[in-house]
């Protein structure tokens, strides 16, 4: 941590050099002093860009066409990976690569979406992919 220290004087306000001397210019003993303490810490910016593509003329549960992220993700253990995600219903496809901090891939998935059964929320609901 880093500190600065300014003395002024606490009757006229100039700025002096020794805190044990009466002010030059008015003779005061009255003394204000300034400490600023700095405390710095560097820490890397992480993004990740989530987004949809919708068909407002479609009912609500069809309105969603493609779903994608592209970006950071925290993992369970603390570590940040690289996630690409697509997900597109008109073109039946879907995409998940993840990377670890080292560019290493631990996780690569391309397959038809309607292929892509008993993951995320659908191993709840359907019993087959128990």
């Amino acid at each position: 941590m880093d500190s600065e220290q300014q003395i002024f004087c606490g009757n006229c306000n100039q700025k002096l050099q020794i805190l044990s001397e009466p002010c030059e210019s008015c003779g005061s003993v009255k003394k204000n002093i300034v400490l600023e303490l700095v405390d710095k810490f560097e820490f890397e910016l992480k993004d990740c860009l989530d987004g949809k593509v919708i068909n407002p003329s479609l009912r609500s549960k069809d309105k969603m066409r493609e779903k994608f992220t592209f970006g950071a993700s925290q993992s369970a253990n603390g570590d940040w990976a690289e996630k690409t995600r697509i997900i597109n219903r008109d073109k039946d496809y879907y995409f998940e690569e993840v990377k670890n901090s080292k560019g290493e891939i631990i996780h690569h998935s391309e397959e038809k979406l309607s292929d892509h059964k008993g993951h995320g929320t659908d191993k709840f609901n359907n019993p087959t992919s128990h």
